[in-house]
């Protein structure tokens, strides 16, 4: 592994990366200066590279992606985070998904200049790869023109965090593409409601493969949600609902029809789930291993207090 960061390097060095250093199966570069965007080219020469992160990369634009004179830039690249590389748009992230034919995971963060039909193009480059995607404040431009690839066969785990742009819409399309997909975060997604997370849920079938699912700060989704988690996510483990607007219906929902091994729920910030909603959740307690209900002011002391005499394996927090 190399990690270089808060410093000054020119050309030379990842000429050297590039050609010569062959051992480097890992590079980290954050807040470098000194490279002019064509210097980043030098990176792809390295055939044995298998994980790149960019952080705060001055002079990364569209060109440090292009193409060499050979054209086998990035050839076994498995990993690429890319975050605060401001100057970054569309054409260089799919130019870079179209030379690392082997992407299993892409990492974007803070990347305000790519679109939503760059990201799909993207994906549609490496989809046959593709495992892992996570999406970190990124205000993407939406376009509900382009759809995602028809499949994505081994695509296993998605991230958005904080992204506006992405909608309902984009969900509905992500499950329609990602039949096998396992953990889906979206995290303080203010776009996302409950006809996303149905539409979602409906295009992966009457069964999924999911076993964990963050929607925590999705201020958006409610019980109708809940319920169909409960009843279409059987594999599910960890669940997070913090900030939901969940209430006892839907918890009751989940512990009378949901996944019979849910090991991990939070439910942090759910104003509106009262004593008899933790209630209800004594039925999980040969599974449940912890709960979060802290900052729910409808849940007493005194029902917290009974609920961990008879969960006595469950780690409370509340």
């Amino acid at each position: 592994m190399l990690k270089l960061g808060s410093m000054e390097i020119g050309n030379a060095v990842l000429e050297a990366v590039g050609r010569h250093a062959k051992q480097v199966r890992t590079l980290y570069l954050e807040k470098v200066w000194g490279i002019t965007e064509e210097g980043y080219c030098w990176i792809g020469f390295n055939e044995n590279l298998q994980s790149l992160s960019l952080n705060r990369c001055k002079c990364l634009t569209d060109k440090s992606f292009g193409r060499t004179a050979n054209g086998n830039n990035y050839l076994g690249l498995k990993r690429v985070a890319i975050k605060n590389c401001r100057s970054l748009t569309d054409n260089g992230l799919v130019e870079l998904t179209r030379s690392a034919k082997s992407l299993k995971s892409i990492t974007l963060e803070k990347l305000d200049r790519i679109t939503s039909s760059g990201l799909v193009e993207a994906l549609s480059n490496c989809s046959r790869t593709l495992k892992e995607l996570s999406l970190l404040k990124c205000n993407l431009i939406q376009s509900d023109a382009h759809p995602l690839p028809r499949h994505l066969p081994v695509f296993k785990a998605v991230t958005l965090n904080q992204c506006h742009g992405v909608g309902d819409g984009f969900l509905v399309r992500m499950g329609w593409a990602c039949k096998k997909v396992k953990e889906i975060g979206l995290v303080r997604m203010d776009s996302i409601t409950d006809s996303g997370i149905l539409g979602f849920l409906y295009q992966l079938g009457s069964s999924t493969n999911i076993t964990k699912l963050d929607l925590s700060g999705c201020r958006l989704v409610t019980d109708w949600s809940l319920r169909a988690i409960a009843k279409r996510c059987q594999e599910l483990r960890e669940l997070d609902l913090s900030g939901c607007r969940i209430s006892d219906q839907g918890v009751e929902c989940l512990a009378s029809e949901g996944p019979s091994w849910l090991q991990v729920l939070s439910l942090a910030g759910c104003a509106e789930i009262t004593d008899k909603g933790l209630e209800a959740l004594e039925t999980l307690c040969v599974s449940l291993e912890s709960l979060n209900v802290t900052r729910c002011p409808g849940i007493s002391r005194e029902a917290i207090t009974s609920f961990k005499e008879i969960c006595t394996f469950c780690d409370v927090r509340g």
